[in-house]
């Protein structure tokens, strides 16, 4: 059942156009930087979009504007991932 769901989400995301996928991104965004959490965190740990995915990229500069502390998931081999600091997006 898991894993029916799972292909009929990325099912939908894949369906939605760039401007769903933009628009979506930044409701989630603002939903974000308005809740508490967000504003009381210090070190927030984020992902990298990928694909359809919702799109980070604005989310981790906000953070880092922010002051906050960004951390992101690096895959350093097929079945481990570590968590790394990041301190600028160019990095």
């Amino acid at each position: 059942m898991k894993t029916e769901i799972r292909k009929a989400a990325l099912a939908r995301r894949r369906a939605l156009t760039i401007d769903e996928r933009r628009t979506f991104s930044a409701q989630i965004a603002e939903k974000l930087f308005a809740a508490r959490e967000y504003k009381n965190a210090k070190h927030i740990m984020c992902y990298a979009s990928y694909n359809c995915e919702v799109e980070t990229e604005k989310i981790c500069e906000r953070i880092l504007a922010d002051k906050k502390t960004l951390y992101l998931p690096r895959c350093i081999s097929d079945n481990e991932m570590v968590c790394c600091r990041v301190d600028s997006l160019s990095e």
